[in-house]
C-alpha cells in the first residue's frame, strides 16, 4: 500500500505584545512598525510581553489537504524537518528542567544531596535537547576550564 505525505494549512494569527515607551499611542505604534522592519524591535527597553501563535478558527476556509509526495510501501518516511526537531528539543529541555528540579526537591525533602540516578536522568534529557555541536562546545568549555584536552578520555 503506498504512503502519502499530505499537507494542509490552518489559518493562524501571530499575536505579539511588546512594551514601548513613547510620547503618544501613535508614536508607540510607529516605533514598533519602524523597529520591526529594521529587525531591532525587542530590546531590554522594549520587552516582549506576549508572543503566541493562535489558530484563527477556520476563518471560513475549508480544510483542503493536498498530497505533496507519494512513497512506495517499502520506502521509509522522510526524517522530520527542523520545525519538528525544534519542538522536540524544546520538549526535551523542559523535561530536563523538571527532572533536575525533582532531583533537588528529593534532596531538600530528604535532607541529602540529589542522587546520581536523578541527575543522570536529567542529564540524559538535557543532552537530547542539545545538538551535537552544542554538546561539543560544552565539553570544550569544561575542558578549557579544567585545563585538559577535551578529547583525552582519561586525563588523569
Amino acid at each position: 500500500m503506498p504512503k502519502y505525505i499530505v499537507e494542509y494549512e490552518l489559518p493562524f494569527i501571530h499575536r505579539v505584545q511588546v512594551g514601548v515607551q513613547a510620547d503618544t499611542p501613535e508614536a508607540a505604534c510607529e516605533l514598533v512598525t519602524d523597529e520591526l522592519c529594521g529587525g531591532d524591535l525587542f530590546t531590554e527597553d522594549r520587552p516582549v510581553l506576549h508572543d503566541i501563535f493562535e489558530e484563527d478558527g477556520n476563518a471560513g476556509v475549508a480544510l483542503e489537504p493536498e498530497v505533496r509526495e507519494t512513497l512506495r510501501d517499502d520506502q521509509p518516511w522522510p526524517a522530520p524537518d527542523e520545525t519538528v526537531k525544534a519542538d522536540q528539543r524544546e520538549e526535551d529541555a523542559v523535561r530536563a528542567c523538571r527532572l533536575l528540579c525533582e532531583a533537588f526537591a528529593e534532596g531538600e525533602i530528604t535532607g541529602e544531596a540529589p542522587t546520581w540516578n536523578w541527575l543522570n536522568i536529567a542529564h540524559d534529557a538535557a543532552c537530547l535537547a542539545l545538538s551535537g555541536q552544542e554538546m561539543g562546545d560544552i565539553r570544550k568549555k569544561v575542558a578549557d576550564r579544567l585545563g585538559i584536552d577535551p578529547d583525552d578520555s582519561d586525563p588523569l
